[in-house]
């Protein structure tokens, strides 16, 4: 039986990005904040925009939870400095393993257990010239080498990673094998598989301010340089987003 979402699939065509589709993506960004600066993230009065949280009766102060997972929460931090310390073999392998487990004891929700999405890892080197490709298999929490990947200075403008005040030791790309879940789930399935990945992220931040790395998600990346790079060109995957990684500028 032949399972087909065209509207997922035609939601994922059109917020693909490329070198052609980027500078608009990137201008569309700027009006946006150029916006919220001067009319701010809500609804001020005249805008004719309905604030949908804007609720009757009087709001009352909740609970907050203490010890060291809420500490760690609220720590958490979008940080675009890096120094030029590359990342260890272990610390790498201790940043993923939040990532790895059985289907039925991992660290972060998959509708079904399909868990159809894993990271590709760019590794750079000290002075961030080429480095290692690798791939992470949560179920063995393994890391396979599967080639070099050409070093920052030549893949920061395909990353989008222009906002990034010095380059990262590593990028972790979150790519995804959508058809089990598609199948399953049909168009809803799309949805399940991007709350997965954020799961999966939110993980990974939690994890690099365990290990005293700092970072932050890249969502401006080309998709088919992204397949590319990660050798899936080809193959029924798709990249849903990157997260930059490395160790905290010491001087900053």
């Amino acid at each position: 039986m032949q399972h087909t979402t065209p509207a997922f699939d035609d939601f994922w065509t059109a917020s693909e990005l490329s070198a052609l589709t980027r500078p608009q993506f990137v201008e569309r960004m700027a009006a946006a904040t150029a916006y919220e600066s001067t009319s701010g993230s809500r609804a001020t009065s005249g805008s004719g925009r309905i604030d949908p949280w804007a609720r009757p009766g009087a709001p009352r102060p909740a609970e907050q939870l203490t010890g060291s997972f809420a500490e760690a929460v609220r720590a958490r931090s979008s940080v675009r400095r890096f120094d030029d310390r590359p990342i260890s073999d272990a610390d790498l392998g201790r940043l993923l393993s939040v990532l790895s487990g059985p289907p039925s004891g991992r660290g972060y929700p998959s509708a079904g257990g399909l868990y159809p999405v894993r990271a590709i890892v760019l590794n750079f080197q000290a002075d961030r010239a080429a480095g290692r490709l690798l791939q992470h298999d949560p179920d063995q929490h393994t890391l396979t080498e599967l080639g070099g990947c050409p070093g920052w200075s030549e893949l920061v403008e395909d990353l989008a990673g222009q906002d990034a005040e010095t380059a990262p030791a590593a990028v972790i790309g979150l790519f995804a094998d959508t058809d089990a879940m598609l199948a399953k789930y049909g168009e809803r399935g799309g949805r399940f598989v991007l709350l997965e990945a954020g799961a999966m992220l939110q993980s990974l931040t939690l994890s690099a301010g365990e290990l005293g790395l700092v970072g932050y998600p890249m969502g401006g990346a080309g998709d088919a340089r992204m397949l590319h790079l990660a050798g899936l060109a080809g193959r029924s995957a798709r990249f849903v987003i990157n997260y930059a990684v490395g160790h905290p500028d010491r001087a900053g």
